[in-house]
């Protein structure tokens, strides 16, 4: 269960950083751009390999989890854009 919440968490967080990756690309500020890039793909392939090693085992409600938190974490972001 707790590997669910952390899945879930981390596809929220991804988004979040994919938004704020945007935001600082498109408004040319390229350090931040760059630093939050290196923080993407630390998570990403830390949960890349969190969710092979569980399909391994058959657990592809992990899976499910980290989509289900990618799909909040893309609502969230683009509610807050709107504000």
């Amino acid at each position: 269960m707790n590997l669910l919440l952390a899945l879930f968490v981390a596809g929220v967080v991804l988004d979040a950083l994919q938004a704020a990756f945007l935001r600082f690309a498109t408004t040319k500020q390229y350090g931040y751009a760059s630093l939050v890039s290196f923080f993407m793909t630390i998570v990403g392939y830390g949960v890349f390999y969190s969710i092979l090693e569980s399909l391994n085992q058959g657990h592809v409600h992990n899976l499910l989890a980290y989509a289900l938190g990618g799909s909040v974490g893309t609502f969230f972001a683009l509610k807050l854009k709107q504000s």
